[in-house]
């Protein structure tokens, strides 16, 4: 299960990650460069049944991920997650039914994809991530300071946000730090739309 916060910035960069790396004696920032591309059928029927499917590329691994409709909780994106690291050349096959097959996830996919359905890219997300983790409380978080663009189409929206990810512990350890330290110290509001969530309303909505 994945438990984060979001946060828009609207103005910087990721000076809010420097300053909790030193105040909380973080592990030292790395750098990811990610790509993610998300997958469809024409009629939206992973879409519908609150799935997001997609290819995310970290550096040079290549991570088939599929999530289920995130429940928003109190400032909370608590979503269920299956995800598997595949070989980089088998990326484009979109075989998703073969690679998670024996897991919790694959009658969903079945469902969908055994009547001919094609998948079709929808939304691309390609920006650079920093993180640390540290502890608050009793639990070990990560910070992640993400910047780049959603890209659907022509259409394109800046990426500039902060997530907060509950990696052990308590939920209520994470919701504190949030309210009680980046909003209230940093002064950042919470954002309520997955990078997925976004890219869809670029491809159906104007933003």
């Amino acid at each position: 299960m994945e438990v984060e916060l979001k946060y828009k910035i609207i103005d910087g960069d990721n000076e809010i990650l420097r300053k909790l790396h030193q105040t909380y004696h973080g592990t030292d920032p790395t750098t990811i460069q990610m790509e993610a591309y998300y997958y469809d059928t024409k009629n939206l029927d992973f879409f519908k049944k609150g799935l997001s499917v997609r290819c995310r590329k970290e550096n040079n691994r290549v991570i088939a991920n599929i999530k289920s409709k995130e429940i928003y909780e109190k400032g909370l994106f608590i979503r269920q997650e299956c995800e598997k690291e595949i070989d980089p050349r088998e990326k484009d096959k979109l075989d998703f039914l073969k690679w998670f097959k024996g897991t919790a996830i694959e009658k969903p996919l079945f469902d969908v994809l055994n009547v001919d359905n094609k998948l079709v890219q929808l939304v691309e997300t390609i920006f650079v991530r920093e993180k640390t983790v540290f502890h608050y409380r009793d639990s070990q978080l990560e910070a992640a300071y993400d910047k780049g663009y959603i890209l659907a189409g022509k259409k394109r929206v800046e990426i500039n946000e902060l997530e907060i990810e509950l990696l052990q512990g308590k939920k209520e350890d994470i919701q504190d730090f949030g309210e009680n330290i980046i909003e209230k110290i940093y002064g950042l509001r919470p954002e309520n739309l997955s990078k997925f969530a976004r890219g869809i309303r670029l491809v159906y909505f104007k933003e």
